[in-house]
């Protein structure tokens, strides 16, 4: 068992040695190495290169380490075993000796305590100086008597024998409770001990707890902020809804701009339609004046002509007068000519007035549709623009209301990725901050590990050697009692000898001597008595020692248990804990990133939606600004229908007045035609009658005669009618038809005043 248990240890040893060097400190153990003496460095050269070439005392990486924790528990329980039946091995051996001592004291005291009455009753014997007879007889009776003694002692040892079982049976099993009472005592002080280590540790763990304590409100905290995620979520999608719903309407109302666009264009062609009609009215108004021109010229040549009329009027009237006196001339026919060349000329003004007034009307037909249609589209286009600019706006009035919303949504949202932000760095600061505690955590493990591995390994040396010394121990005192035996036995044997050679030779030996001999003995059985003594509790001080260092020993082991299940334990916690502040710390981060892709997103949503709002800023500006146009030109088409309404009524007026002096004319011709008809039959019947006169002239002058005497009242009535009508609406209308910077007269006026 002890080669085994060494083979174990020396495994063990080998496997630390192993590890030191592969670790991450191997330069410091090579160091060291190489600074102990050379047999030492090729030894642990030679156990190194055993560990690189034999696999069967490596232990696999791939192994778990619950597994090599395992393994290593067993081989300390398989050597605490060992430890136990070596400890009880040797409390036997003690308890053996211990026998063997008080059997062979036992055996000394009781020949020491015989011995002096009968060398008393020798010596007594020795003054009396029987016979030879009674001294054999004496002897007999003696030897008897101490063979009874020898007997009764021997019963006597037998019996101490089997008291000495029941009391070694008694021994064991008061040292088996003291065993259970020790280890009842030893489980109350690893209570006791773990009662304060829990202590140390809950004061060690408590602020550790707070801390938790603190990671679990913020880690509550970052739950209802996830929810909170949730719900923005669901918000950013209604919003994204809301957005692509916005964009619906923004795509209808550019549709609508373009529509409007369109009927701007529209708007733009009826407006260069209106100038270019506009350019047509102006054209025309221009040959009207020329035309009116010539007007005035033929008025000019008509005044002329009525002056000539007025002239040969006169003349008429001297003719008349004449006539009338019974005076015949042949220049009777110039009266006729007149007349023809003034219904000639009056003809050619009616026609040139009609076309003047067919031509006016159709003008302003022309310029009363054109406007009326235009109007009528202009106003229709200009409701739907305002409907739709109103509509716009509204929309825009939404669509900035909506976007307020978004950037107020963005800038919490926003606030709130700032303040996940905070609580993820602090987060991985506490990460660190666990991850430092777990690193200095492990580094304590292995400062454990290794102490509880020099402490093993101390054990072994201490076990090695304390079982060293006990059997080198346990020889030399088996060796020294067993020559205190041999040496009680010999000097036992002497005495005896002494004895003897004194009852057989009393002569030879006084008193004196058997004293000195007597003293001699006890005094050195005192002092082998006292030397034995002495080591015996030399034996049990260091038996004591030996159990208390077991004790601590196994304390040790016990607290080294504890602390390496506890530690265990923390790693595992402190494992999950990094694991789970990882997969939160992975998760914070992801959704961290998808609130800042989703912020950016919403950042170029409020960008093109700042765009569209500038857009349509521009656009309304726009629409504002054609909504000014249009009512402006809507003002203008207002005073223009005025205008264009009082310039109707006029017409109809002034139409009026031309169908009645068409009329007139109409009566005026058929009359003068009468008249006319009548000097041609005059002027047939003077011709009948033998009288001379030019035809032509005299039917012309004679019909002007005529004309001019009999229409010169009507003419002179009818003038004075139109010039006093003209002169009140003649400043109106010529302002209203002409051009403004035309002073010219016209032709009403030049007619009726003679006045170019």
């Amino acid at each position: 068992m002890l080669h085994e248990s060494g083979e174990e240890v020396n495994k063990f040893i080998l496997l630390l040695l192993g590890c030191a060097i592969q670790g991450n400190k191997k330069k410091a153990f090579i160091e060291r190495i190489t600074k102990l003496d050379g047999p030492l460095q090729k030894g642990i050269a030679d156990h190194i290169q055993r560990i690189t070439d034999t696999s069967s005392v490596v232990l696999s990486l791939t192994d778990s380490c619950s597994e090599r924790h395992q393994d290593v528990v067993w081989h300390l329980e398989k050597v605490m075993k060992e430890r136990d039946t070596l400890q009880q091995t040797l409390m036997h051996a003690t308890t053996e000796q211990e026998s063997d001592e008080g059997s062979s004291t036992t055996a000394t005291s009781s020949v020491n305590g015989d011995a002096p009455p009968r060398r008393r009753e020798v010596v007594y014997d020795q003054r009396r100086s029987p016979s030879p007879n009674s001294f054999d007889r004496h002897a007999s009776v003696e030897l008897a008597h101490a063979k009874a003694e020898l007997r009764k002692l021997r019963n006597v040892a037998e019996e101490k024998d089997e008291e000495i079982n029941i009391l070694r049976d008694e021994l064991e099993a008061k040292e088996a409770e003291v065993l259970r009472l020790q280890d009842e005592r030893h489980g109350l002080i690893k209570d006791a001990r773990a009662a304060k280590d829990l202590r140390d540790e809950l004061d060690y763990v408590q602020p550790k707890l707070e801390k938790v304590e603190k990671l679990e409100a913020e880690v509550s905290k970052l739950k209802l902020q996830l929810s909170e995620i949730d719900y923005y979520k669901g918000r950013s999608e209604q919003l994204n809804e809301d957005n692509l719903e916005l964009e619906d309407s923004i795509r209808l109302l550019e549709s609508q701009m373009e529509q409007v666009k369109m009927n701007v264009k529209n708007h733009h062609d009826v407006e260069t339609r209106l100038d270019e009609s506009q350019n047509t009215v102006r054209e025309l108004q221009a040959e009207i004046g020329e035309k009116n021109a010539k007007i005035e010229n033929f008025l000019l040549e008509q005044s002329k002509l009525e002056t000539q009329l007025s002239n040969m009027a006169t003349k008429m009237t001297e003719y008349e007068r004449l006539m009338a006196k019974g005076e015949k001339t042949p220049r009777d026919s110039i009266g006729s000519l007149a007349d023809q060349m003034n219904e000639s000329d009056r003809s050619e003004i009616t026609k040139l007035r009609s076309e003047n007034r067919r031509l006016k009307a159709q003008l302003e037909g022309k310029n009363d549709a054109s406007k009326d249609d235009s109007i009528l589209l202009q106003s229709s286009e200009v409701e739907e623009l305002r409907k739709s600019v109103e509509e716009k706006e509204r929309e825009i009035e939404e669509e900035r209301k909506s976007l307020e919303r978004e950037r107020e949504k963005t800038d919490r949202a926003s606030r709130q990725l700032k303040q996940l932000d905070k609580t993820v760095d602090s987060l991985s600061e506490e990460l660190k901050e666990s991850s430092k505690q777990i690193e200095s955590l492990r580094t304590e493990r292995d400062d454990a590990i290794r102490n509880l591995q020099e402490a093993r390994r101390k054990f072994a040396q201490f076990q090695t050697e304390f079982g060293k010394k006990l059997e080198q121990e346990t020889e030399f005192k088996i060796h020294e009692i067993d020559s205190e035996l041999k040496e009680a036995k010999a000097s036992q044997c002497e005495n005896k000898c002494t004895a003897l050679c004194i009852r057989f030779h009393p002569q030879r030996h006084t008193s004196l001597c058997t004293f000195k001999n007597w003293a001699l003995i006890i005094e050195m059985l005192k002092i082998a008595d006292s030397d034995f003594q002495r080591r015996q509790a030399a034996c049990e001080e260091e038996r004591k020692e030996i159990e208390n260092q077991l004790e601590r020993v196994r304390e040790e082991q016990r607290k080294l248990r504890i602390y390496i299940d506890e530690m265990k334990e923390e790693k595992i916690q402190m494992e999950l804990q990094a694991a789970q502040l990882e997969r939160s710390k992975k998760t914070m981060e992801n959704e961290r990133n998808m609130l800042r892709e989703r912020c950016d997103k919403l950042e170029d949503e409020l960008e093109e939606a700042r765009m569209r709002l500038l857009n349509t800023d521009d656009a309304a500006r726009r629409l504002e600004e054609r909504e000014r146009v249009m009512v402006e030109q809507k003002n203008r088409l207002g005073d223009v229908e005025a205008e264009n309404r009082t310039i109707m009524q006029q017409l109809e007026l002034e139409s009026k007045k031309t169908q009645r002096l068409r009329e007139d004319l109409v009566t005026e011709k058929a009359k003068i035609a009468e008249l006319v008809g009548r000097l041609r039959s005059l002027c047939a019947a003077v011709a009948l009658n033998g009288g001379k006169i030019d035809e032509d002239i005299e039917d012309d002058m004679k019909a002007a005669q005529v004309v001019k005497s009999r229409q010169c009242l009507r003419l002179t009535s009818r003038k004075s009618i139109f010039h006093d009508l003209l002169n009140r609406k003649s400043s109106s209308r010529l302002s209203r038809q002409l051009p403004q910077g035309n002073s010219q007269p016209t032709i009403t006026q030049i007619a009726f005043t003679g006045q170019p």
